[in-house]
C-alpha cells in the first residue's frame, strides 16, 4: 500500500512451522501482502503449497513454507534492500 493507509489494517497470517511470534515489536515495517482473491505468486520445490484465506475482503501476509514472512523492520538490512529494489529512496 502506498499513500494514505488506515491506522489499523487487518490481515490473515498463516505462519510456517515456527508459528506466530508472541509479539511483534512496534515500529515501521515493510510487509508483503496479497489479496486473497488473487492467485499466489509461483513457488518452487516440494514446499510449493501456500495457504491463503479465501475472501475478497482479506489480505494475506506473504510467507513461503519453512521460511520467514515477508515482514522487514525499518532498521534492518532486508528492509533497506527491498526498499531500494521497489524503487524508493
Amino acid at each position: 500500500m502506498k499513500g494514505q493507509v488506515p491506522e489499523k489494517l487487518s490481515v490473515k497470517w498463516f505462519p510456517s512451522l515456527s508459528g506466530l511470534p508472541a509479539r511483534v515489536p512496534s515500529g515501521r515495517y515493510l510487509i508483503g501482502l496479497q489479496r486473497a482473491s488473487t492467485m499466489p505468486p509461483p513457488r518452487r520445490g516440494p514446499n510449493g503449497t501456500v495457504l491463503l484465506v479465501l475472501g475478497v475482503a482479506y489480505l494475506n501476509v506473504l510467507q513461503h513454507p519453512c521460511s520467514n514472512a515477508f515482514l522487514f523492520k525499518e532498521d534492518s538490512a532486508d528492509f533497506r534492500y527491498m526498499w531500494k529494489l521497489l524503487g524508493f529512496k
